[in-house]
């Protein structure tokens, strides 16, 4: 087990001519130790401000996942500010908030993450099945506290749906982020929907990486993806079936993701790569092979 330490990386000690002395810029972090993982809480504000004669200021938050409870592929966890769902992890702030007039506001950020065994579901290749959600809870001086869902997320490892002959889902996700934004979205305030995975049904599958639809205040939504993925272990599409080759994936890969949708598809901004196996002298006799 790792020892407790305190580390502070930056502060800034004022003092002003008619009040007490205070602490401002802070950057400092906490690791503790629990059993079977460590954590890190961190105080991570240029804002923040510890004073004599006044409350603290500022944001303590968690940086790394902390499991509350974890059996196998069972899962309860707090996530912290490392989280790519919700970046503002768990944590508690106290400083003057512009969305309540810069009252002093107490805020509460928490992201919970429920994972179970994807066999419960179906039958499963491998992996677990998650599901996470962020939101906040603010309450400011003098006002009614206001509760919101910030992000609500699922992801799949491996699962096969329909038996033998049905079709499996690898690195399967669903990211929903800025929901507070989904009656009113704007450029600056947007609603985005994000798929990722891959679907294999029978001998050919199909997969997309960061495809993403960007709910912006337009009557049709931008959509925007990295990566395309045509998948058939074998023979891809029944292409090279007289060559002595045998190919298994053909992948494109946009070097621009964020352009419009005619655009996005321009030979200058698509990069062609496939995989497979080279196997002499015939895929049906093979003497010598290679993977590419």
């Amino acid at each position: 087990m790792k020892p407790l330490e305190l580390a502070v990386c930056q502060a800034k000690l004022v003092f002003p001519s008619q009040h007490l002395p205070y602490l401002t810029n802070l950057f400092a972090a906490l690791q503790f130790p629990l059993p079977n993982q460590t954590n890190i809480l961190e105080i991570a504000d240029a804002a923040a401000s510890f004073s004599l004669d006044g409350l603290p200021t500022g944001t303590v938050r968690l940086r790394t996942q902390l499991d509350l409870y974890r059996e196998g592929d069972w899962r309860v966890s707090l996530l912290g500010s490392e989280s790519q769902l919700c970046p503002a992890g768990t944590g508690l702030t106290l400083k003057p908030d512009p969305a309540f007039d810069n009252q002093l506001t107490l805020r509460l950020d928490a992201g919970m993450a429920f994972a179970i065994p994807a066999n419960i579901l179906s039958d499963s290749t491998g992996g677990a099945l998650t599901a996470a959600a962020c939101g906040f809870l603010s309450v400011p001086v003098h006002q009614s506290p206001f509760l919101g869902v910030d992000a609500l997320g699922l992801a799949l490892g491996s699962a096969r749906l329909g038996g033998t002959k049905g079709i499996t889902l690898t690195n399967v996700s669903l990211q929903l982020t800025g929901l507070t934004n989904l009656f009113s979205p704007s450029p600056t305030q947007p609603f985005r929907a994000s798929l990722g995975g891959a679907v294999l049904a029978g001998p050919a599958g199909f997969g997309m990486s960061n495809a993403v639809f960007h709910f912006e205040g337009a009557p049709v939504p931008r959509f925007t993806v990295s990566e395309l993925a045509v998948i058939q272990p074998g023979t891809l599409l029944g292409l090279a079936t007289n060559l002595p080759m045998q190919l298994d994936e053909g992948r494109v890969r946009f070097l621009a993701d964020d352009l419009p949708v005619p655009d996005l598809f321009a030979a200058t901004n698509v990069a062609l790569t496939v995989s497979g196996s080279v196997m002499l002298p015939s895929p049906q006799n093979p003497v010598l092979g290679s993977r590419v």
